[in-house]
């Protein structure tokens, strides 16, 4: 098998992976029911800004003091709530993959 194919089957496993499947059906709830779809793209438009912000060396006392507010508000509804506890769980499972193909290619290795 060549290491395409081999990625070929991670995406594969990945795709029907629990995390995977679990975080596309929350996701699909948040989406079907739109006040929690915008509420959702209310706070990620802040989180972005809010990192902007960041990286550009401004002050974001009272930004970051909004979103934690905003934070607060969605975890309430529970098509977010599931769904951010959803996309956690999936991302974690996706940097961990990360981590052991950095790990496979490390030069500190040994690849043999």
């Amino acid at each position: 098998m060549n290491v395409y194919d081999y990625a070929h089957s991670l995406a594969r496993a990945i795709r029907h992976s629990v995390e995977y499947r679990e975080y596309r059906e929350a996701l699909s709830k948040v989406e079907a029911d739109k006040p929690s779809h915008e509420m959702l793209l209310d706070f990620r438009r802040e989180q972005l800004e809010l990192e902007g912000m960041r990286l550009a060396g401004q002050d974001v006392g009272d930004r970051e003091e909004k979103l934690k507010k905003m934070f607060e508000v969605i975890r309430i509804n529970q098509y977010i709530n599931d769904f951010l506890g959803k996309e956690y769980r999936f991302a974690r499972m996706m940097e961990d993959i990360q981590k052991i193909l950095a790990e496979a290619v490390s030069p500190e290795k040994n690849n043999s």
